[in-house]
């Protein structure tokens, strides 16, 4: 016995919005990119309140036509990209498989369908066009919003679509294309650098502002995963290394964890008796300390200048 059966594969719009009293409603406009044959197309909704749940669809809606009045819109989406966290700073260091956050703006709304030739939201890493991937279902939404959203993408999902454990040590960039839903696109890239081993190093330490008046902060970036438990210590002292300042653990880093991107440690200008420091240069040194997944501890530091000018 043979049995056919038809597959919605083309998302028009996916998002949440809240509910009242059981009632909800959803703005969202319609791509060009659709089928005008005129057929029925699927609604499905899922709602969940309190450990309740609900869920229902409805294929009593048609899918067609062209809007006698579309909007004025000649502008593709804005894209925004970061590495594992919205911290993260184009050039900086990450995983040798880090997650790619999108998020993207337009007043139309984001094109989803990709079913126009080439309308694909696409992800292409170091240029590789060939195996350019198609992430359009991992965008989602805004709450209550189909003009604004985003997309967690893992790149082990690409890796492994090349028979790929982890991307080469080096310099890497992510370029992630994107069409609204009147068809007019943006390109936008990041660039990211994966270091040798995943044993923990840090890269672009520095404060700033520097010189200072007083108030500082003290920035770095390091590969390490995100959420990874640390403990870091900032130490300041004279050229003839006098120690006049520590700053260690929840001082240094609320909560024990890395985020992704720059770590920021501020430092307001004074010693341990919180005098003002005098005019002139000092030293300071990063230390970040991690247990690595053989349990034995990992150890970077940097020993950088700054400068107080009163």
């Amino acid at each position: 016995r043979t049995s056919t059966y038809t597959v919605r594969e083309d998302l028009i719009w996916r998002g949440e919005v809240g509910a009242s009293n059981g009632r909800f409603s959803a703005t969202f406009v319609v791509p060009k990119d659709i089928s005008y044959s005129n057929r029925p197309g699927k609604i499905t909704a899922y709602a969940a309140y309190a450990g309740e749940h609900a869920a229902g669809f409805t294929e009593n809606v048609m899918v067609g036509g062209t809007s006698a009045n579309p909007p004025n819109d000649a502008l593709g989406p804005e894209i925004a990209l970061f590495l594992n966290d919205t911290t993260f700073v184009s050039g900086g260091l990450t995983t040798a498989s880090p997650e790619l956050i999108v998020r993207l703006f337009d007043q139309s709304g984001i094109n989803t369908v990709g079913a126009g030739v080439g309308h694909e939201l696409l992800l292409v890493i170091d240029g590789d066009e060939q195996n350019a991937m198609d992430i359009g279902s991992f965008y989602q939404s805004d709450e209550n919003s189909y003009q604004r959203g985003a997309v967690r993408y893992p790149l082990q999902k690409y890796l492994t679509r090349l028979n790929q454990d982890r991307l080469d040590p080096g310099l890497h960039t992510a370029e992630v294309r994107a069409w609204d839903v009147l068809n007019n696109s943006t390109t936008e890239s990041v660039e990211f650098y994966v270091t040798e081993a995943e044993d923990l190093s840090l890269r672009n330490v520095f404060n700033y502002p520097n010189p200072t008046s007083g108030e500082t902060r003290f920035v770095f970036e390091h590969n390490q995963p995100v959420g990874t438990p640390a403990r870091i210590q900032i130490r300041i002292y004279t050229l003839s290394g006098r120690l006049i300042r520590s700053i260690d653990a929840d001082e240094a880093l609320p909560g024990g964890t890395l985020t992704g991107g720059l770590i920021q440690v501020p430092w307001d200008g004074r010693d341990e008796d919180w005098d003002a420091l005098a005019t002139g240069i000092y030293l300071y040194k990063v230390r970040v300390e991690i247990d690595g997944m053989d349990g034995e501890k990992q150890v970077s530091e940097h020993i950088e200048k700054l400068a107080i000018i009163r």
